[in-house]
């Protein structure tokens, strides 16, 4: 059998064992588990659905370990981003990745199209789904850093969380290990006065500096920085919205 260890507790639809939260299919008689990263806060006896969960607090989702990789246009954001998540999927990491669009005028959906003419009517949500590729569109952007990672860590499972842009996001967070990306040195000490610990790397593209991790010569120096933040990596609760 499955259940090795005892079960904490259990209702018609729903049962959370070691850790995972099983959903039992009526309809096919199964057992799907959930991602390992979802776990139980407090004392649960019963409920109606999982929804009920959500929205009252008993269930939240730990993020994992993040890295946030900000800095100017042009700075090689992408560059260091890329690299890194290609890294850590050849150490056999599993990797979210979010990138924030600084374009106020920038939309994800454009007028006139099927999907947005659904939201137009009133959708709250709409999912765009093709042979390559799935895509879920939200009528109001979210605007919480942890709960827009919470919706891609219960979709698409991960191991670590990889952030693109969201300087103004994660700056001061003390969880979020943060790497800075530099144009000229002149924009240094603006981020190492506005950005909390831990920061794994200050990185440039411009060859004439010296000081900073050159990329991408000296991206090495950079991976083994986060392999070493990793071994020790907090996660980031996420019961509580900022």
């Amino acid at each position: 059998m499955w259940i090795e260890t005892p079960v904490i507790w259990i209702t018609d639809h729903f049962l959370y064992h070691d850790g995972h939260l099983l959903i039992i299919d009526p309809e096919v008689d199964r057992f799907e588990i959930t991602p390992r990263i979802i776990r139980i806060d407090g004392s649960i006896n019963e409920f109606d659905s999982l929804r009920s969960l959500f929205q009252g607090g008993l269930l939240t989702v730990s993020l994992p370990p993040t890295i946030s990789v900000f800095g100017y246009k042009d700075s090689g954001k992408t560059t260091v981003t890329t690299r890194i998540i290609e890294h850590l999927v050849e150490n056999g990491r599993e990797v979210l990745s979010a990138k924030h669009v600084g374009e106020p005028t920038f939309s994800l959906d454009s007028p006139g199209t099927d999907s947005h003419r659904h939201l137009e009517a009133g959708a709250k949500a709409t999912v765009l789904h093709s042979e390559t590729s799935t895509a879920l569109l939200l009528r109001n952007p979210i605007t919480q850093l942890k709960e827009l990672l919470r919706y891609g860590v219960t979709t698409a499972p991960a191991d670590v969380i990889v952030l693109e842009g969201f300087r103004f996001w994660t700056q001061k967070d003390p969880l979020i290990a943060k790497i800075i990306c530099i144009r000229t040195m002149d924009e240094l000490p603006e981020f190492q006065a506005e950005t909390v610990s831990p920061i794994l790397g200050q990185c440039t593209l411009n060859p004439d500096i010296d000081s900073v991790i050159r990329i991408p010569d000296e991206f090495a120096f950079l991976l083994e920085a986060i392999d070493k933040w990793l071994l020790t990596a907090p996660t980031i609760p996420t019961g509580d919205q900022e």
